[in-house]
């Protein structure tokens, strides 16, 4: 499948908060269903071992989605680590559910952070879940560059992978949403009648996951930007494909880590 960057209603910045929020609410709840924090935590562990790291700082974060239950895991495996969340669109649903979840050393940043501005003066293994696919290659490149340059390790996380059969999988996404929806948190009312009467919500969910799956990097286009942006090879790199059973799709983790660490 060739690579299509096609128009993701969520990066637009007119689309509507109450949509928004409920996308974001499905994907944390998908992914909480699926089971990806366990099959990602060793890996993630993996880029804090090998960087030194006991800060993160996660770009792009959305609703949460794993990255709140793999700060969980790792809590409860007595890891203390700090975990960020941000987002160039803060959501305050995700904001809301941090607040909420008791886990140590969980925050979430109320101003906006551009994943392709990130401030030089913001410490930690920078992550990307899910969200990297949201990027144009010279965009995606220039995440990459910007971590190398300033000497930052990253990683990368998709539980997904640009196949015929995550997009298929992708056309029942509208009646999944109209059977999960009144179980998303925090649940707001408004959801209901975009739900049920005009079915804005659950096409909204099948459009976005339909043109990510099309946006998704393969694991040679990943190597290539690594090449592209490492040239001298100051990063060690590593690409590894996740089994996230049951779904039949492996998902991709690609971490960067400095030489020096």
């Amino acid at each position: 499948m060739r690579r299509i960057h096609a128009l993701e209603l969520e990066d637009q910045d007119w689309m509507p908060r109450v949509l928004r929020e409920a996308g974001m609410a499905y994907l944390r709840f998908a992914a909480e269903r699926l089971g990806a924090a366990d099959a990602i935590r060793p890996a993630f562990e993996d880029a804090l071992d090998r960087s030194g790291e006991d800060e993160v700082l996660d770009l792009c974060s959305g609703g949460g989605g794993p990255v709140l239950a793999v700060a969980k895991s790792l809590g409860e495996a007595g890891r203390k680590v700090r975990v960020t969340l941000s987002d160039r669109f803060p959501d305050p649903g995700a904001a809301e559910l941090v607040a909420r979840s008791g886990i140590g050393g969980l925050t979430y940043e109320p101003d906006s952070i551009d994943a392709l501005d990130v401030p030089a003066d913001r410490p930690g293994l920078r992550t990307l879940f899910n969200a990297f696919h949201h990027l144009r290659p010279d965009q995606a490149r220039g995440v990459l560059a910007s971590a190398v340059d300033g000497g930052r390790p990253i990683a990368v996380i998709e539980i997904l992978q640009r196949k015929p059969l995550a997009l298929i999988g992708m056309l029942f996404t509208p009646i999944i949403a109209m059977l999960v929806v009144p179980f998303l948190r925090p649940f707001r009312w408004s959801w209901l009648p975009l739900t049920y009467l005009l079915p804005v919500i659950p096409l909204f969910i099948m459009w976005d996951g339909v043109v990510s799956v099309f946006r998704i990097y393969t694991p040679d286009e990943l190597r290539q930007m690594t090449r592209e942006v490492d040239p001298e090879g100051r990063f060690d790199w590593t690409l590894e494909e996740i089994p996230l059973p049951p779904q039949p799709i492996p998902g991709l983790v690609l971490v960067g880590v400095p030489e020096a660490r």
